[in-house]
């Protein structure tokens, strides 16, 4: 039976043939083998489980494909992903580099493959380095890394579907006139992942505003995505499903919802319990709609985005909690919880220890600024 441990398993050839394997079972059995599996064996169980979700994410991509036909139209999917010190988690693994994800190749991979079955589907994938400085080794800067693997992925993939970029957020500061955005930074110094995140919005918004120009009926939606493969990337497509056809603002990824399949290591996981405890106490508004927020798998509107650019002022990691509120209060609007399969990433986190309890803290101080601004709190 294939167990899963660490998330690069499930980028072996047997998980496919779980997957192909699965796909022919009823939901009823999987459901049952799943209950039992998660009191006995939690590999197996996370394999199973992350199966089961690839397969429904694949169902939810086959159900817009049909959207699409209806409508006549494209949809164009922006993969924002933010990188610091991500160098070796994007590499493969090797005897130098254990831990290795090969985390961009194999994202790049599945997301040809979805295009290629479901061709109104496209992907654009935009890697944004948040300053990296590779951890005192050059070779391990995120943006070079991230340029060395996608020129060899497009020489082995010519037939590549998958529009692929690499940008610095230095310079994405610079152009943010001319991309009709406000930085509200004067260098990546001042940003932590949110600087990163809201300015590829906004360079993919403006790379949205000129296709729609230039061709027939388009659709964008554009996700949030980390940088590991915590989340198998196919769960993409369960997300885009709910804004898309669901008519969601906005969708969010969730280890914590009660149909989830997740494992997360136990200091993290008790570390992150306090934190939604201490958020939510903050911002009922939001709380009774969505509880995995600090993960990083979002889909949102362009609607969304226009919003969330016009509005949120934090570049730091609670900037993705400012993001959901501005969709709640200022869009009125529905968010979508999703249950996805998450298995912990812990080997190569920025956060860890001390210095994460630390993080939580601060980031703490700065969703209480928030709530203040947006009238949920004195």
């Amino acid at each position: 039976m294939i167990r899963l441990k660490e998330p690069y398993d499930y980028t072996e050839p047997g998980f496919d043939r779980l997957v192909a394997e699965l796909s022919e079972r009823t939901a009823g059995r999987t459901d049952h083998r799943l209950r039992q599996l998660q009191q006995t064996d939690t590999g197996a169980y996370l394999a199973l489980g992350t199966a089961a979700r690839v397969v429904a994410s694949w169902q939810a991509a086959a159900h817009i494909q049909q959207y699409l036909d209806q409508q006549r139209a494209q949809l164009n999917l922006y993969v924002i992903q933010p990188v610091f010190r991500e160098g070796r988690r994007l590499m493969p693994r090797s005897a130098e580099n254990p831990y290795g994800e090969n985390a961009l190749v194999y994202k790049l991979s599945r997301f040809d493959r979805l295009s290629a079955q479901f061709p109104r589907i496209r992907f654009s994938v935009i890697v944004i380095d948040d300053g990296c400085d590779g951890g005192g080794d050059p070779d391990l800067v995120s943006s070079k890394v991230a340029h060395h693997l996608i020129a060899g992925y497009r020489q082995a993939n010519p037939d590549s579907c998958a529009n692929m970029e690499v940008l610095l957020l230095n310079s994405l500061i610079r152009e943010a006139p001319a991309l009709g955005w406000e930085a509200r930074m004067e260098s990546p110094a001042v940003s932590h992942k949110g600087g990163s995140v809201l300015a590829g919005f906004a360079y993919a918004r403006h790379q949205a505003d000129r296709l729609q120009g230039n061709s027939g009926k388009q659709f964008s939606l554009f996700v949030d995505y980390d940088a590991d493969l915590s989340l198998h990337p196919d769960q993409v497509m369960l997300l885009a499903e709910k804004v898309l056809v669901g008519g969601h603002a906005g969708a969010v990824a969730s280890r914590r919802h009660k149909e989830a399949i997740s494992y997360i290591d136990p200091e993290r996981d008790r570390r992150g319990q306090d934190y939604i405890q201490a958020w939510q106490v903050l911002l009922p508004i939001l709380a009774a709609q969505v509880t995995d927020v600090n993960r990083g798998l979002k889909a949102y509107s362009q609607t969304a985005v226009n919003t969330i650019l016009a509005t949120v002022e934090e570049r730091t990691f609670p900037f993705q909690i400012e993001c959901l509120l501005a969709i709640v209060i200022s869009l009125e609007a529905r968010l979508a919880e999703v249950p996805v399969s998450y298995i912990d990433s812990v080997a190569l986190s920025t956060q860890a220890g001390e210095e994460a309890a630390q993080a939580y803290e601060d980031q703490l101080g700065r969703i209480r600024q928030i709530a203040r601004r947006y009238g949920q709190a004195t």
